[in-house]
């Protein structure tokens, strides 16, 4: 969760507005600084991670791209999960199943199965998130638009 926020935190000041921006943002900010992040795997993190997880505490079992029809085009996905220590590449990985799965948590007579897996990689992402934050930095020293931008958040942030 540490590291959804982190990243939620820099998309808005990348995109001057750190209390109302979103999912595009952060698209936008991974675009720009982590470009080798797959933009559907970045809406299934905000989706299922970040906006679950601080809002309700916990993510989805099972995420169904079609209950978000803004964020996902084509076909319906029914997105389990993994989350690991390791240091892979990509970090985020968003992988289509050769047969569905059933999750083996769900409650007995309660059949929940997922087509795809999101594989997240916590020490990778968490480094590419640092290296990110280098590339940000250094734009906002060498753009006046992005000075700009952040320093209209740092007055959001410690409005009075």
């Amino acid at each position: 969760m540490a590291c959804v926020g982190i990243l939620d935190l820099f998309s808005g000041l990348h995109a001057g507005d750190i209390e109302h921006h979103g999912l595009s943002e952060l698209q936008k900010y991974a675009r720009r600084f982590l470009p080798s992040y797959n933009e559907e795997a970045i809406a299934v993190l905000y989706n299922c991670f970040r906006h679950k997880v601080a809002h309700l505490g916990h993510p989805y079992p099972v995420f169904d791209t079609r209950t978000k029809k803004k964020d996902f085009t084509g076909e319906r996905k029914l997105v389990g999960w993994q989350v690991n220590a390791t240091r892979r590449k990509p970090a985020l990985l968003l992988k289509k199943l050769d047969q569905p799965k059933a999750i083996k948590s769900a409650p007995r007579k309660w059949n929940v199965s997922y087509d795809h897996a999101m594989h997240v990689s916590v020490r990778q992402f968490a480094s590419d998130i640092v290296e990110s934050i280098s590339g940000y930095l250094a734009y906002v020293r060498n753009d006046t638009g992005a000075k700009r931008r952040f320093e209209k958040c740092m007055n959001q942030y410690f409005a009075e």
